[in-house]
C-alpha cells in the first residue's frame, strides 16, 4: 500500500528533476570538449589518435599520472596533461558517475514508475559512466543521452496511478526468457519464506551467504559514502549504519574509530597495490589515485550486507567538484 500524500510525491519528484538536471549538464559540459578531441583524432593528429585508439580511461589516468609525477619530455604526455579538453571530459565523466548514482537513490525512492527518468539514468550508466570510451562511442552515448533527457524533462507523474517500485521491476522482467524460471523458484522460495522472515539478523545473514560465493572481506578499507560539503557531521550518502557508538566524545564525521557497523549494501574491500603486493599495505588509507584504479587496489572480496565491523580508522578523501568520500579500514567482528 502506498502510503505517500501528493505533497510527498511532489517533493520526492522534484528531488528526481534536480538531479536529472545535474546530470544533463554535465553531459553537455562534457559534449563540446569531447567533440573537439574527436575532430583533432579524425584529423590525424598523432596524439588524439592514440587517445581515441586507447579510449578515454587509459588517457585520462596516464593524464594524472603525468601531472602527479612529470617526467622527462614526452610529446604524448606532455599534450594530454595540459589540454583543457582531456581535462573536461575527464573530470565531467568522474563527476557524472557519482552523480548518476545519486539519481538512482532519488527514483528508487520515488514510489512511482517513472519510466523516462529511469531509461535516462540507465543510458547513462551503461553507456558512459560504466564502459570505457573512445572519442567516437563518447559522442554517439551523450547525444542518445541528452535525448531521453530532453524526453523525461516532458514527462509528470500520475498521482492516481497505484505504480510502484515492483512496477519497475515487473518492466524489467516482462518477456525476459527466463521470467518462468524465476516465478517457478519464487513458489518454492515461498514455502520457506515465513521461516525465514521470522529468523534473526545474525541468522539471515547467514543463510544469504550460503549462496553468496563472493569472498569475505577481513581487515582493510572499504568508502562507505560521502560528507555535506556545508557540515562534515552529515552525510550525503551513506552506505552502512552505525549499530554501536564508540565511548569517545569526539565526533569530527558522523562515524569513527571504535564505531560498530554493518554494511547496507556489499562493501568492495580495496587495500592499496593488492594486486602487486597483496594485503601489505592494509593499513594505508587509498588516496584518489587508488581510487582511480579499481583493478590495481580492489581486493574482489566485500564486507557483506548484514555483518558487524568495528571501524579502526577513518579516511576522508577530497575530491575537487564533489562531496567529500569518506573510507573506513574495518576489522570483522
Amino acid at each position: 500500500m502506498n502510503d505517500k500524500t501528493g505533497a510527498d510525491i511532489d517533493e520526492t519528484f522534484a528531488a528526481v528533476v534536480e538531479q536529472a538536471r545535474r546530470c544533463e549538464d554535465l553531459l553537455k559540459d562534457m559534449q563540446a570538449p569531447n567533440a573537439r578531441i574527436l575532430a583533432r583524432a579524425m584529423g590525424g593528429d598523432e596524439v588524439w589518435r592514440r587517445v581515441a585508439r586507447e579510449r578515454y580511461n587509459t588517457a585520462c589516468r596516464a593524464r594524472a599520472a603525468r601531472l602527479d609525477n612529470p617526467g622527462p619530455p614526452d610529446v604524448y604526455l606532455d599534450a594530454i596533461s595540459v589540454d583543457a579538453d582531456l581535462k573536461a571530459v575527464c573530470d565531467k565523466r568522474w563527476l557524472l558517475g557519482e552523480a548518476i548514482d545519486v539519481l538512482r537513490l532519488r527514483l528508487d525512492r520515488f514510489d512511482a514508475l517513472a519510466a523516462p527518468y529511469d531509461d535516462f539514468e540507465r543510458c547513462v550508466r551503461q553507456a558512459i559512466t560504466g564502459p570505457d570510451r573512445s572519442p567516437a562511442e563518447l559522442d554517439g552515448a551523450i547525444a542518445e543521452a541528452l535525448g531521453l533527457a530532453q524526453r523525461a524533462a516532458t514527462w509528470k507523474p500520475d498521482r492516481k496511478e497505484d505504480a510502484t517500485l515492483v512496477d519497475r521491476w515487473i518492466k524489467s522482467f516482462k518477456n525476459n526468457p527466463i521470467t518462468a524460471a524465476v516465478i517457478l523458484a519464487a513458489i518454492v522460495a515461498g514455502a520457506i519464506g515465513g521461516l525465514y522472515k521470522d529468523l534473526p539478523s545474525e541468522w539471515k545473514t547467514g543463510v544469504v551467504s550460503l549462496w553468496d560465493r563472493t569472498p569475505r572481506a577481513t581487515e582493510g578499507w572499504a568508502k562507505v559514502g560521502s560528507l555535506d560539503p556545508l557540515d562534515h557531521r552529515r552525510w550525503s550518502r551513506v552506505d552502512i549504519d552505525v549499530v554501536e557508538q564508540s565511548g569517545a566524545s569526539a565526533r569530527p564525521y558522523p562515524v569513527r574509530a571504535g564505531d560498530i557497523v554493518t554494511p547496507r549494501v556489499g562493501l568492495p574491500q580495496w587495500i592499496v597495490g593488492y594486486a602487486e603486493r597483496g594485503a601489505r599495505d592494509a593499513l594505508v588509507a587509498p588516496k584518489l589515485e587508488d581510487y582511480e584504479a579499481p583493478k590495481r587496489n580492489q581486493t574482489g572480496a566485500k564486507y557483506a550486507v548484514g555483518a558487524k565491523f568495528e571501524v579502526a580508522e577513518v579516511s576522508v578523501m577530497p575530491v575537487a567538484g564533489q562531496d567529500d568520500l569518506v573510507w573506513l579500514r574495518l576489522i570483522p567482528r
